[in-house]
C-alpha cells in the first residue's frame, strides 16, 4: 500500500468513527460491530463455495425453519445450516420470524456451520437481486469454482449420459440432471478439469457446468495481500494501454487486464509501446476478470539476433521476434533445386540460396527427421533459414507426431476448441487436445509448443502448451559453452538436454532459441528462468563476440 492510500484509508476510518460515535446515539440505535457487515450486499463466489469467512460475502436465502432460541438447525432456501452458541445474530432488518430473507456467513472451511446470520430486506432474496447471482430460491444462483475429482462415470470421452449424476468437485458433492447445461469450450469435462458450476437454490443441484482456464481454480499459497486468491501470469504483446500513470484497462494479446494504483510497472527492458512483449502477473477477481499486480517489459530491445543477414525491418506496430518459428518433423517432399518448396511435417517451406542446410545426422531424403527454423512474412509465406537433420524422435516428434514452436497469431473466438494459427500455420483443437498453461495464459501473442498429427489433411492438435518466450526469462548469464548435448541420446529420444555454460547447467528444450554461431567453447549469453524443480531452463542462447563482452550483464533480476 502506498503512502497516499494509507493516509486516505486512515482518514476514512476516523470519519467513520465520528459518524458512528455521534450520529448513532442520536438515532437511538444499538449498533454492534456486525452491523457494518450487515450493510454489505454480496454473494459468495470464492473457490470453496462457502463464504470462507469473508465478511463482504455471504449466502442469501429464505429462512423457512428457524429453531427456538435461534441455536440449532436452520432451513434456508431448502438447505440446512447449523447455528451454534458462537453464531452472531443480527436483526437490523427485522426479527427472525419465518419466512424471512436472511444472509448467512459460514465458518471458514465449513459447508453448514454459520458464523453469522442476519436478516435482510426481502428484495435481497428476489431472483433479480445481487446482479442475478444471489441465492434467491430461483434459477439465478451462485457460482463456485473447483477441480473435478470424481465424475458420475469414469473412462471414455464425456457425453450426456456420462455427465449426469453425482460429481465431486474440490471435495464437495454436486448433482447434475438432464436439465443441466454443459459447456466444454476450455476442454473436456473430466477428472482434473477446472470448472465453474452454477448451482440452483438448493446449493447442491447444478444448473450449468462449464470448463474454465486452470488459473480460475489456482489458489495462491502466498500472494501477499491477495493471499488465497487465484492468480497467474501471461506473456503477450501490448495491443492498447492507458497513458501514464498506466491505470486502467490494458489489452494484451486478446484479453483485457486492469491495472490500478497498486499495480507495479517496470520498463527496465524498454518502454511500454504497442507491440511490445510484456509479462503480466495478475489475480483473478470474483467476476473472473483479471487485476494486474505487475506489468513489465519482458525482452530487452537489443537481446535478439533475429534476421542477422536480412537487413533492417519496419517494426512500427510489429516486432520481428514474432516472425521467427521452428518445427520438427519428417520430410514429406524434397528437391535439390533452389529455390524450391519442401514439405516437412505436412507444412510447406520455401528453401532459398540463403537457407543453411546441415545434413550431419542424415541426408535430406523423404522420411528423414529434421528441424527447420523459418521466418513468416506479412503474406504468411514461410521461408526456411536453416534445415538440420536430426535423430529420429528429436524435438519431441515421436509417435509419428510433428512439433512446431512459435507465437499464436489467432485463436478461437472463445475457449480452446476450434481453429488456431501459430507460426504462420493453421491447426485445429478438439476435445481430445491437451492444453497446458503452465507458463502463462494461452492467448493471442503467446509463445507455444504445438504437437500435432495430420488426419484428412487437418493438422489436429494433440498437445498445446505455453512457453516462456525467448529472452523473457528473469536471468541472463554469460560464459563459454562447456557442454552442449545436441547430439545426445536424450535429444534422440525427444527429451530435454543439459548444457553447461560458464559453470552453470541449463535445461535446453525444443522451445529454446539457439543462434547459429553457438558452438562448444564459444562465448554465449543464456537467458533463463527457474522451473518448479529449481532447474534453470534456457529460453535463448546467443553467441557473442569478444569485443561486446563489456556490454553483457551477468544477471538480470
Amino acid at each position: 500500500m502506498n503512502t497516499r492510500t494509507k493516509i486516505t484509508h486512515t482518514w476514512q476510518i476516523w470519519l467513520a468513527a465520528v459518524i458512528f460515535g455521534v450520529l448513532l446515539p442520536l438515532l437511538g440505535l444499538q449498533a454492534t460491530a456486525q452491523a457494518a457487515d450487515a450493510s454489505t450486499v454480496g454473494v459468495e463466489q470464492n473457490g470453496n463455495g462457502n463464504g470462507g469467512g469473508n465478511d463482504a460475502q455471504g449466502i442469501y436465502g429464505i429462512a423457512t425453519e428457524i429453531p427456538a432460541g435461534l441455536v440449532g438447525t436452520w432451513t434456508i432456501s431448502g438447505t440446512q445450516y447449523v447455528a451454534t452458541g458462537t453464531t452472531e445474530f443480527d436483526t437490523l432488518n427485522g426479527d427472525f420470524v419465518a419466512p424471512v430473507c436472511v444472509k448467512v456467513h459460514l465458518v471458514d472451511g465449513s459447508t453448514t456451520e454459520a458464523r453469522q446470520i442476519e436478516t435482510q430486506p426481502s428484495a435481497d432474496c428476489s431472483p433479480a437481486s445481487n446482479g442475478g447471482d444471489g441465492n434467491g430460491g430461483d434459477e439465478n444462483d451462485r457460482e463456485i469454482r473447483g477441480i473435478v475429482e470424481v465424475t458420475p462415470t469414469t473412462g471414455g470421452t464425456p457425453n450426456l449420459s456420462t455427465l449426469i449424476g453425482v460429481w465431486t468437485i474440490s471435495g464437495k458433492p454436486y448433482t447434475t440432471t438432464a436439465q443441466t447445461e454443459f459447456k466444454q469450450e476450455y476442454g473436456p469435462l473430466g477428472v482434473g478439469a477446472c470448472v465453474k458450476v452454477h448451482l440452483k437454490a438448493d446449493g447442491a443441484t447444478v444448473r450449468e457446468m462449464e470448463t474454465a482456464r486452470d488459473v480460475h481454480c489456482s489458489g495462491a499459497e502466498d500472494h501477499g495481500e491477495h493471499h488465497g486468491q487465484a492468480h497467474g501470469e501471461l506473456f503477450a504483446a501490448i495491443v492498447s494501454f492507458p497513458a501514464d500513470p498506466f491505470v486502467g484497462d490494458w489489452v494484451i494479446g486478446n484479453i483485457t487486464v486492469t491495472a490500478d494504483i497498486t499495480t507495479e510497472f517496470k520498463q527496465t527492458n524498454g518502454a511500454f509501446a504497442v507491440g511490445t512483449l510484456v509479462k503480466v502477473e495478475f489475480i483473478v477477481n470474483a467476476d473472473s476478470s483479471f487485476l494486474a499486480t505487475e506489468i513489465k517489459t519482458a525482452v530487452s530491445p537489443d537481446g535478439g539476433d533475429h534476421h542477422d543477414d536480412e537487413g533492417d525491418h519496419d517494426n512500427e506496430g510489429h516486432h520481428d521476434y514474432m516472425d521467427d518459428a521452428k518445427a520438427f518433423g519428417i520430410i514429406n517432399a524434397v528437391t535439390s533445386t533452389v529455390p524450391s518448396v519442401w514439405q516437412i511435417g505436412g507444412i510447406s517451406y520455401t528453401v532459398t540460396i540463403s537457407t543453411e542446410l546441415d545434413a550431419e545426422r542424415g541426408p535430406f531424403v523423404v522420411g528423414q527427421n529434421v528441424k527447420v527454423e523459418y521466418t513468416v512474412d506479412a503474406d504468411g509465406n514461410r521461408t526456411a533459414k536453416e534445415i538440420k537433420s536430426m535423430p529420429a524422435g528429436a524435438g519431441g516428434s515421436e509417435n509419428g507426431h510433428s512439433k512446431l514452436v512459435g507465437f499464436v497469431e489467432t485463436a478461437p473466438p472463445s475457449g480452446f476448441v476450434g481453429e488456431w494459427r501459430i507460426g504462420g500455420v493453421s491447426f485445429t483443437a478438439d476435445l481430445t487436445s491437451t492444453i497446458e498453461e503452465e507458463h502463462g495464459l494461452l492467448v493471442e501473442g503467446a509463445f507455444v509448443e504445438v504437437e500435432y498429427s495430420i488426419t484428412n489433411n487437418v493438422r489436429l492438435i494433440s498437445k498445446l502448451e505455453t512457453c516462456v518466450p525467448p529472452g523473457a526469462g528473469d536471468d541472463d548469464h554469460a560464459g563459454n559453452v562447456e557442454q552442449m548435448d545436441d547430439n545426445s541420446m536424450a535429444a534422440a529420444a525427444g527429451a530435454n538436454s543439459t548444457w553447461r555454460v560458464g559453470g552453470r547447467n541449463f535445461t535446453v528444450t525444443p522451445a529454446t532459441t539457439v543462434s547459429s554461431g553457438v558452438t562448444k567453447n564459444s562465448l554465449a549469453v543464456v537467458n533463463s528462468y527457474t522451473a518448479a524443480d529449481g532447474s534453470q531452463v534456457a529460453t535463448r542462447i546467443n553467441s557473442v563476440t569478444l569485443n561486446s563482452l563489456l556490454f553483457l550483464p551477468t544477471a538480470r533480476k
